[in-house]
């Protein structure tokens, strides 16, 4: 068959748990005799606004559509581009996909999913997170509180400024953003700051509202084109169900997972002494863009009371809605000396919001934390071998991290928050512990079982359950193609 995989961003030049997914599911697709075509979304400001440019890369062809947002000129061209939807028309015409795989839309169009429908190709849709129904993505509102969902009250005070600013507005942010690339971090967070101002300050409540409404009747449409949507955990499901779209047009199903190699031969330390951080790309995913993976030592960690540090790992961006700041302040409250922390990931603002990284750098000097800063997604499994329990603190309900799969397949229970799809995925006292999102008290008492219950560590690493293949999941991805 011929397979059309549409994302927002694709690897090398995003690596988000989603974006390592489609490339995992595109490769699996071309090893098993499909012809796969990528449709992807790239950001480069040297390139023209809506210019393609095709790649062969690791056996695929990667269609990449420039988009900086620089001519978007409403709220509303920022999901809905009629211009990347005709861009994403031709490559649809060329290819002439027996079915299609969409991702993930951000930074493309709407459209597209209209496009495909027009010439009755087949659409399966896998909700990573919760864009169609939220433009944030992850159901978490300005002040960082999980919100009842589209169309609740308030709902539109977590649009941007300028979408509540009108055209003149929203392309007065679109020239600040053009001028933010070009300047040194801080001066560009300093504009960011005083064009929010303003923007706040030409904004209209009622426009907002307005703005916010259209969004959602249009993702409602959006969803009624789709063929076929697939929901890697039950909260999700559940969530598009009430969102409008029928049970029987969703078919829950966990994302496979490519095995990864833990390197067996001495890695070495390379540790950022000054903890300096690269910023990703993508808004709300976890980034790994520096190759080298820090080699660390310790002991086997945990296994009997007291008897040994417990080695703790995050894994991901450090971004408020990952909340790293938790697990951070939970670990400090534990015995002197009883664990460590090392966290793999590279610091992020959260929708241009910048504040967290004063709450989270102080915490990173704390006694027995590493922050390595981020490393290739190829090295993770040398990040998972490096410690005892990996650690899942998120205060968004999160769908189906990717993250806690790779640590199943290395073997590492999880401690993660109760939150969104995450229950489905850690079980209980089997393969893990579950704690309250955002209760720092509540995961220190958590992480202070190991090392009060000898046996624990080793229990739960008994009880890690089969992790899902990418070659199970195209399976059943073929099957509702055909």
């Amino acid at each position: 068959m011929r397979i059309l995989e549409v994302v927002h961003g694709f690897p090398p030049r995003s690596q988000g748990g989603t974006e390592l997914y489609a490339r995992a599911h595109a490769r699996a697709l071309a090893d098993g005799g499909d012809e796969v075509l990528v449709l992807a979304r790239e950001q480069d400001p040297s390139r023209a606004e809506y210019n393609c440019r095709t790649e062969a890369r690791d056996g695929l062809r990667i269609v990449w559509v420039n988009n900086t947002f620089r001519n978007t000129r409403t709220f509303e061209e920022s999901y809905r581009n009629e211009s990347i939807g005709a861009v994403a028309s031709r490559v649809i015409d060329e290819f002439k996909p027996d079915a299609a795989h969409i991702h993930h839309l951000t930074g493309l169009s709407t459209t597209i999913v209209r496009a495909l429908g027009e010439r009755r190709i087949p659409s399966v849709f896998t909700l990573h997170d919760y864009w169609l129904m939220c433009h944030r993505g992850q159901l978490l509102d300005v002040n960082c509180r999980v919100c009842d969902g589209p169309g609740t009250e308030g709902c539109h005070a977590c649009l941007p400024a300028a979408g509540g600013a009108g055209a003149v507005g929203f392309a007065g942010a679109v020239a600040v953003r053009t001028l933010e690339r070009r300047l040194p971090d801080a001066p560009a967070r300093q504009l960011r700051r005083v064009a929010e101002g303003f923007a706040g300050m030409m904004a209209s409540p009622g426009e907002a509202e307005k703005q916010e409404r259209r969004r959602i009747a249009h993702m409602r449409e959006v969803c009624a084109q789709v063929t076929h949507f697939l929901a890697p955990s039950r909260f999700i499901r559940d969530q598009f169900v009430q969102f409008g779209v029928a049970p029987q047009r969703i078919t829950l199903a966990a994302n496979g997972t490519v095995r990864l190699k833990a390197d067996t031969t001495p890695a070495t330390v390379r540790l950022k002494a000054d903890a300096t951080y690269d910023s990703p790309t993508k808004y709300d995913s976890p980034t790994y863009v520096v190759s080298g993976f820090p080699g660390l030592s310790g002991s086997e960690g945990g296994r009997t009371a007291r008897g040994h540090v417990l080695r703790l790992g995050f894994l991901g961006s450090l971004m408020i809605s990952k909340a790293p700041h938790i697990l951070l302040e939970a670990a400090a409250r534990l015995p002197r000396g009883s664990v460590s922390v090392d966290l793999f990931g590279a610091y992020s603002p959260y929708h241009g919001d910048d504040r967290y990284r004063a709450q989270l750098e102080p915490l990173l000097q704390g006694e027995g934390i590493r922050a390595h800063g981020a490393i290739a997604h190829e090295q993770v499994a040398d990040g998972l071998a490096s410690i005892d329990v990996l650690v899942v603190p998120s205060i968004w309900p999160e769908n189906a991290p990717l993250v806690i799969q790779e640590a199943f397949l290395a073997g590492i229970p999880v401690v993660a928050s109760r939150i969104g799809g995450i229950p489905d995925m850690v079980a209980e006292g089997q393969s893990g512990l579950l704690f309250r999102a955002g209760d720092i008290e509540d995961l220190s008492r958590t992480l202070i079982r190991f090392l009060d219950e000898p046996g624990l560590l080793d229990a739960l690493r008994a009880g890690i359950p089969p992790v899902r293949s990418i070659e199970e999941d195209v399976r059943l991805a073929r099957s509702l193609y055909r």
